[in-house]
């Protein structure tokens, strides 16, 4: 066969979309032993044992893909798996570096707002969710995820605000309403908040 890694690789994907972990990886792996600078098998496994809860494991593949030339992705998925382990400097590190590699990756920015809300440094996630929302203005999980943020910095009008950008962006979008609700609340406007809820 011309080009194995590759076929296994693209036959690890599909089993990865089933997700059916262990095939995936296997394949992965497979392609790995075949072709050890072959860095898709090492990218794809890494998400694959993400996928499965393998953090470590996930990590040690994405570091050895960012050794053998780095893409931004490769960057920002090590940081989720940092971020998911709970090391959180070592996210932001990877985060910072898939932004430098492509300041416009939507995604990047949106994790490092995660990691950011996460650590209680709520101004810099403030400021991740306000460029996600300026590259993607139309979409409306940027604005819940804000909403719920402003929610915790007791930014209440804002985060009213921002649900309602929600709902007029996507009016039937998951937890809009009871968020909005569980906001008026907090701010004494329960007639508003029963309205939602």
């Amino acid at each position: 066969f011309p080009n194995l890694p590759a076929a296994l690789v693209l036959r690890g994907t599909v089993f990865l979309f089933e997700m059916d972990y262990d095939k995936a990886i296997a394949d992965f792996t497979n392609a790995n032993r075949i072709d050890r600078t072959y860095a898709e098998a090492l990218r794809w496994r890494g998400r694959a044992q993400l996928a499965k809860g393998g953090l470590a494991a996930a990590i040690s593949d994405f570091k050895s893909v960012i050794a053998l030339g780095a893409q931004a992705s490769d960057h920002y998925w090590r940081a989720h798996a940092y971020r998911l382990n709970k090391e959180l400097n070592k996210a932001f590190a990877d985060f910072d570096a898939a932004i430098k590699i492509a300041p416009n990756f939507i995604d990047a920015y949106g994790f490092r707002a995660r990691a950011n809300w996460q650590a209680g440094k709520l101004q810099a996630a403030l400021a991740d969710y306000e460029t996600v929302i300026r590259l993607g203005p139309t979409a409306p999980a940027a604005y819940f995820e804000r909403c719920g943020l402003r929610r915790d910095m007791g930014a209440y009008a804002e985060a009213i605000a921002d649900c309602d950008t929600v709902a007029r962006l996507n009016p039937s979008f998951p937890g809009i309403y009871s968020t909005r609700g569980l906001v008026y609340t907090l701010m004494g406007m329960f007639d508003r908040s029963v309205a939602d809820l």
